[in-house]
């Protein structure tokens, strides 16, 4: 099939040929362009009608003519420039990339697309850039002597970054930069003295300090001031209180546990205005102050093993409103409760702290626990064996005595024996006889029941008064006294055998 010219053969069926097409010289038939090119692929955020790049056409047919459209109505071409359109500018922040597709048309309408990533340029803008703050102002520059907690002044903060938010330091540290959001915002930051902190006149008539203010880019100012001291006229005019101090009534500074009411001292205040007069306070509701002595409330009493120490504050207000606080420890002092057992079998057990135990005539169990305790027991003895001498200053057959602080402790032999309960016994604490049934004549039949002793941790004793065989008897944990009569029924003094 010889062909002369341009056919277009999508209409026509052309089978069993082959095509043979002839071009005379110096013809040239359009063929679409085969590739975009852009020199330049940024612009910069902010900038209007910003220059994108130049636009190349690679076109067989190289003097065709070509027009270009954007898909992006932000851009256009003028000439071959891709650009902004006037007044368009890009926003980094938005989009730091923007892809556009350019198509470019040759005179036949023969086109070819091609998509371009534009970068969009950072700049750095106002409010980006932290600048750091310019000025601090102070309103006003004074406080009273003697007045607690004085407020100096609101602190302005001149920032170039109008919503900065900043923090505060003073080189003095008796004042301090007082900002709470929760009060009313159009007051501000308050330079002021700190709780419980007042100036003096007479030491110093003026302050120097500075105010360093940080914003949040950690940028600084300092401001140096100097804060006056108005002078209050002397005898005229109120002081505060300088001191409270407490004369303890026991030198240990001690309450003794369980005692209601019990006195800790008597208190004094010291004030610059010898005349003035005093309301005192205290703190602890379980305290009260009655006449300047301090003490515990009608019918309540302390407890060592809740507390070994209380710290009470006390307040001594004048008359002028001004005070000072004072704190003060209290001491609680133990005390040792006597465990007695009955004539049945007796569990006792004993506290962690300091015990008198004394079983009773029955078969009892005894673990006395922690703490250095004393158990007594009392065996057969004569009927004027033992004297009050006996119990008050116990001592062995080698003249030793118990190596006791009785004052400590509060207590001593007299709160679990006397000469009364102890002369004349017939029968042993640690022995006890049992029924444990009848025979055919309704005579009882008794088993022999013993204690069992077991003074625990600490450094305790057994404290025998009187004959007891401890044979069948189980201790343990003790360190044995037998208790030497001198009463006039000791001409052959008993003794005890114990097993350890």
């Amino acid at each position: 099939l010889l062909v002369y010219g341009q056919v277009d053969f999508d209409p026509i069926h052309a089978i069993n040929v082959e095509v043979f097409t002839v071009f005379p010289e110096n013809v040239t038939f359009n063929q679409a362009p085969t590739a975009i090119t852009l020199d330049n692929r940024e612009v910069t955020e902010n900038a209007l009608a910003d220059v994108v790049g130049t636009l190349t056409v690679d076109d067989p047919n190289t003097d065709d003519a070509h027009t270009f459209s954007v898909d992006d109505n932000r851009f256009e071409v003028v000439g071959t420039e891709l650009k902004l359109k006037h007044g368009v500018a890009l926003d980094y922040e938005d989009a730091p990339t923007v892809d556009v597709t350019v198509t470019v048309t040759d005179r036949s309408n023969l086109t070819n697309s091609q998509t371009f990533t534009v970068n969009v340029l950072d700049v750095a803008e106002a409010d980006d850039i932290n600048e750091s703050p310019t000025a601090i102002t102070l309103d006003d520059r004074e406080v009273t002597e003697n007045t607690k907690a004085d407020v100096v002044g609101t602190v302005t903060v001149t920032d170039p970054n109008a919503d900065d938010t900043f923090t505060y330091s003073v080189s003095d540290n008796r004042f301090e930069i007082f900002d709470d959001p929760n009060d009313d915002p159009d007051q501000g930051p308050q330079l002021k003295l700190k709780n419980g902190l007042a100036l003096d006149y007479e030491t110093e008539s003026y302050v120097d300090l500075t105010v360093t203010v940080t914003d949040s880019g950690g940028l600084t100012k300092a401001q140096d001031f100097t804060i006056n001291v108005l002078d209050q006229a002397d005898g005229d005019d109120n002081e505060a209180p300088t001191a409270i101090t407490l004369a303890y009534a026991n030198a240990d500074r001690t309450v003794t546990e369980n005692v209601t009411a019990a006195v800790v001292g008597d208190l004094t205040v010291t004030d610059p205005n010898a005349d003035d007069t005093h309301i005192l306070s205290v703190d602890d509701e379980r305290f009260e102050i009655l006449d300047g002595t301090l003490k515990l409330k009608h019918g309540t009493a302390l407890d060592y093993e809740a507390a070994t120490t209380v710290n009470v504050t006390v307040t001594a207000t004048d008359s002028g409103g001004l005070s000072i606080d004072q704190i003060f420890t209290v001491n609680v002092k133990d005390t040792v409760a006597a465990k007695i057992g009955t004539s049945d079998p007796d569990t006792i057990n004993g506290d962690f702290g300091v015990d008198f135990i004394r079983p009773g005539t029955g078969a009892d169990t005894v673990d006395a626990r922690g703490g250095n305790d004393i158990i007594v027991v009392v065996g057969r003895t004569y009927g004027d064996q033992y004297t009050q001498a006996d119990i008050d200053n116990p001592t062995d057959k080698d003249g030793n005595t118990l190596d006791v602080d009785w004052d400590s402790l509060g207590l001593d032999l007299n709160s679990v024996v006397s000469p009364a309960s102890i002369n004349s016994r017939s029968e042993s604490d640690t022995e006890y006889d049992e029924i444990i049934g009848y025979d055919i004549h309704d005579i009882p039949i008794y088993e022999r029941l013993y204690d069992s002793l077991d003074g625990g941790e600490g450094t305790d004793y057994l404290v025998v008064y009187g004959t007891v065989d401890f044979t069948n008897v189980t201790v343990g944990n003790v360190t044995v006294f037998q208790v030497e009569g001198t009463g006039a029924g000791n001409e052959d003094p008993p003794t005890s055998v114990a097993v350890i």
